[in-house]
């Protein structure tokens, strides 16, 4: 049981990730070439912080409500940008968000190798 919740943690992404390509048909290439990479861009990076706020662990355990964020980032980058309206608020406040907190664990993983052993 516990191989099997692991793995459904993994791969909750891979059931998710389908109806994103609704709401936003650029990332199956329709549009402008601008607005697909900043929708593949933006999506991929919503995968990687949902993957993060299930699973709970980048390079060091994270927090519940980093988690929490981290799952809110996750949807506003799934969001697609048509042009500069609320999405794209959405989609840049999910960015700086999801960067802070990546950043912050990176940061404590680090500071954690570096405290000595007593």
């Amino acid at each position: 049981m516990r191989t099997g919740w692991e793995a459904t943690k993994l791969g909750a992404v891979a059931f998710i990730v389908p109806f994103v390509f609704v709401f936003s048909p650029s990332l199956l290439a329709q549009g402008t070439y601008w607005l697909v990479l900043v929708n593949f861009l933006s999506a991929s990076l919503g995968v990687v912080l949902l993957s993060i706020a299930i699973r709970g662990f980048l390079m060091t355990e994270v927090n519940p409500t980093s988690r929490l964020l981290l799952f809110a980032s996750a949807i506003g980058l799934f969001l697609p940008v048509e042009s500069a309206g609320v999405n794209a608020l959405f989609n840049i406040a999910s960015l700086i968000i999801g960067v802070v907190l990546i950043g912050g664990n990176v940061i404590a993983s680090r500071l954690a190798k570096t405290q000595p052993v007593v």
